[in-house]
């Protein structure tokens, strides 16, 4: 009897057995104690979801050495957390408290496409973090300091940022486009002037070679890599294609970079039905062509022309007004005129090039039939521009713009 008793009280409390203080001796005296339920501690994940951002703020608050661990490590961090649930006071109140903006998973970069306010935050939040580290980038090395020494500020402030391969691929291509785009007058002033006292194409190689981004160029987008790599040869196409080094280091970042240009057509341009284009595909092997005599050397001239036919091949798009080269002229579009290294001299080559020419030389007074002769050396009576002229307006550095 007494052993069921004991298991009934076991059920509902526990069963413990004391001296009785009246004899002391020892007679078996059964106590019941009762034992509180343990008081339910809220998840992070609960506090942050809760109706009331306020008190969930304060909560995080009290709670700020379990919200550092969660940080430290996991697949989700706090603002994951506040990215889910749309909590943009708590998302602020993590970003002022040190939670790098450029830490969210993949399901929080998702989210941010369709939540409009919640981006708008992460975005800022982000510039102003790039922009602090851009303020850590030596602006010169001053004597007594040592280039090294000074640009660990820079590799550090990347590091505390955690910048991860999504961020510094947000860098770097922040860095692209101040370096070759017009500015944007939707932002802030402050960014244009940090920027103006550096020089992008300077930190963007320093990124993307002396910090813990260069481990991460492997996985960024090829389509953005495809992007910097029209960037640069625009530019180069500007100044004569001065320079190949920079674009070779972009082309050798991933396998499959490719080359495709989109111009605006203006009136330039009409399909096979005779209509207005708006827009229409170059190649850029007649863009570098177009400029074949601003090379310094033959060397110079076959090393582009090799780097750009790899990458049009790569872009496996036709262009309607392409270069044709020897191996890739079609049936019946005539010879090479006698030159088989560049065609040069080909009429379909020749016409296609002026087209290009006088889109990008709208103010010039060349005629198709003076640029003819003038481009395939052939020398008439009617054309009064002599040879150096003509090569002084095709190679002359045009004012940056975009496409």
């Amino acid at each position: 009897m007494s052993g069921l008793l004991c298991l009934l009280l076991i059920a509902t409390g526990g069963c413990s057995f004391k001296k009785d203080p009246a004899n002391g001796k020892g007679a078996p005296v059964t106590l019941i104690e009762e034992k509180a339920l343990p008081e339910h501690v809220a998840s992070l994940d609960e506090v942050i979801s809760g109706d009331d951002e306020e008190k969930a703020i304060e909560a995080l608050v009290q709670r700020k050495d379990e919200l550092a661990a969660l940080s430290r490590g996991g697949a989700v961090s706090a603002l994951d957390l506040a990215i889910k649930h749309g909590k943009q006071k708590v998302a602020q109140f993590l970003l002022i408290s040190g939670h790098s903006p450029f830490v969210l998973n993949q399901e929080s970069r998702e989210k941010l496409t369709y939540d409009a306010a919640m981006g708008k935050l992460i975005e800022s939040a982000q510039l102003d973090g790039m922009m602090d580290i851009l303020r850590s980038y030596p602006k010169k090395t001053y004597e007594g300091i040592a280039p090294d020494t000074s640009m660990q500020k820079f590799r550090d402030r990347i590091d505390e940022y955690k910048l991860g391969y999504s961020g510094c691929e947000k860098f770097a291509n922040m860095l692209m486009e101040r370096e070759y785009l017009n500015r944007d007058p939707s932002m802030p002033g402050l960014y244009y002037q940090v920027l103006d006292m550096l020089k992008p194409r300077e930190v963007f190689n320093a990124l993307l070679k002396d910090t813990s981004c260069s481990a991460e160029t492997s996985r960024f987008s090829t389509e953005l890599i495809n992007k910097w790599v029209g960037y640069e040869f625009l530019y180069q196409f500007q100044s004569s294609f001065k320079s190949i080094d920079f674009i070779k280091s972009l082309v050798s970042m991933r396998k499959g970079v490719a080359l495709s240009l989109v111009v605006p057509a203006g009136d330039w341009h009409r399909d096979h039905q005779g209509l207005l284009s708006s827009q229409v595909k170059v190649s850029p092997l007649a863009m570098l062509m177009l400029k074949k005599d601003c090379f310094s050397d033959e060397g110079q001239r076959d090393e582009w022309v090799g780097l750009i036919r790899e990458l049009i091949l790569q872009a496996g798009q036709d262009y309607s007004y392409p270069y044709y080269m020897p191996d890739d002229i079609p049936d019946g579009i005539g010879s090479c005129m006698g030159e088989n290294k560049y065609c040069a001299k080909n009429p379909s080559n020749v016409e296609n090039l002026y087209k290009i020419f006088h889109y990008t030389n709208s103010k010039s007074q060349i005629l198709q039939t003076e640029f003819y002769s003038l481009y395939t050396g052939e020398r008439r009576q009617f054309v009064k521009m002599t040879f150096d002229q003509f090569k002084a307006e095709i190679c002359t550095e045009q004012d940056r713009r975009t496409y």
